[in-house]
């Protein structure tokens, strides 16, 4: 029988190697970005323009929702034409998976 350092015999796990069992929670956000990342590492694979398109416009996006001003209202009407190109980005992807 092994020994441990105090020179007792038994098991005894360190709280170092002790997991706690994980809730639903975090095991569904887990699944989700799993699946999330899947369906984006594919539809890389297959539309990598598309998918970077929508990734640009995203970011030109949240430029525009920052700006100081309003600029005779051509920053609320560019908003919604980027809003516009990502949905049809997203319904080119439905259409052609």
């Amino acid at each position: 029988m092994l020994k441990d350092s105090r020179g007792t015999t038994g098991v005894q796990t360190s709280r170092l190697w002790q997991v706690k069992k994980p809730n639903l929670a975090t095991l569904a956000a887990l699944a989700v970005a799993f699946s999330l990342g899947m369906a984006t590492s594919t539809l890389w694979a297959k539309h990598p323009r598309i998918v970077a398109a929508q990734g640009h416009l995203a970011r030109a996006q949240e430029e525009l929702d920052h700006a100081v001003g309003e600029f005779g209202g051509h920053r609320v009407k560019a908003i919604e034409h980027i809003r516009l190109a990502l949905r049809e980005c997203e319904e080119a992807l439905l259409v052609n998976p």
